[in-house]
């Protein structure tokens, strides 16, 4: 059963990373949390915002796009946890430096590319985001969202 001491016990078994097992319990436990915090959260910014989940193109490879709004040709990448400027990939996630590059080439593509840091971010992430001409947005834009869908 996830997320319960013997799931975990048997996944820091399995285990065959470079990770120390305080980090690796950090990850363990946002991966646990992420189906009902992380995603959900990207679900009520898609709601919100009128966007949907997709994949874009991009010379370097793919970009997962939390929120893609094509009349617009808007994206947002929701970030709910404090954000570093990652180098390595781990499970399925692009490092952060990585994800930027890629969003960098589709600001140059005229997309406009929105972070959204509910956690705050690293110094070096935002002056990397900042650099490729990205826009931050912080955990107040959630609440703005919801005041303009009642009307507020």
């Amino acid at each position: 059963m996830p997320n319960t001491p013997e799931h975990k016990a048997q996944r820091w078994a399995n285990y065959q990373g470079d990770w120390s097992y305080e980090r690796w319990s950090q990850q363990y436990h946002t991966n646990m949390r992420n189906p009902k915090v992380g995603l959900a959260r990207e679900q009520s910014y898609r709601e919100l915002l009128g966007g949907e989940n997709r994949v874009l193109q991009t010379s370097r490879g793919s970009r997962q796009v939390d929120v893609y709004i094509e009349a617009k040709r808007e994206m947002y990448q929701i970030k709910t946890g404090k954000e570093d400027l990652t180098t390595v990939r781990h499970g399925g996630q692009l490092p952060n430096q990585e994800a930027i590059a890629r969003d960098a080439e589709l600001v140059q593509r005229g997309f406009k590319v929105y972070w959204v840091l509910e956690n705050r971010g690293s110094k070096q992430l935002l002056e990397a985001l900042q650099k490729a001409g990205i826009e931050v947005r912080g955990a107040e834009f959630f609440e703005e969202l919801q005041r303009l869908a009642q009307g507020g």
